[in-house]
């Protein structure tokens, strides 16, 4: 009916209803402060370029500091995966083996 928050206080004046009337006039600082972080700003500058900022792999620094810290199964979490893809890769490669006959 009002569509947005400031058409609904520009026409508070108008409702019948007193309790949501007294309601709405309580806590409009609080209303407007709710619309305003429900916003998604999209005209910011980012100082960052979006180049610089990529993530290609995880250091062989950090596997040494996590198997210090004896986080075995983390280290192997994070650095098994990059093996297991070239492993993968390797298999596929191979030739398939012919099925054997079951009779």
């Amino acid at each position: 009916q009002y569509e947005t928050v400031e058409n609904l206080y520009s026409q508070i004046d108008g409702m019948d209803k007193g309790r949501i009337k007294n309601i709405l006039m309580e806590c409009k600082k609080d209303v407007l402060m709710a619309k305003k972080l429900a916003i998604i700003l999209t005209n910011v500058e980012v100082p960052i370029n979006p180049n610089d900022a990529g993530f290609f792999w995880f250091d062989d620094k950090l596997n040494t500091y996590l198997l210090q810290l004896e986080m075995y199964s983390l280290s192997n979490r994070i650095f098994k995966k990059q093996t297991d893809k070239i492993k993968k890769k390797e298999e596929k490669s191979e030739e398939p083996k012919p099925q054997l006959s079951l009779f």
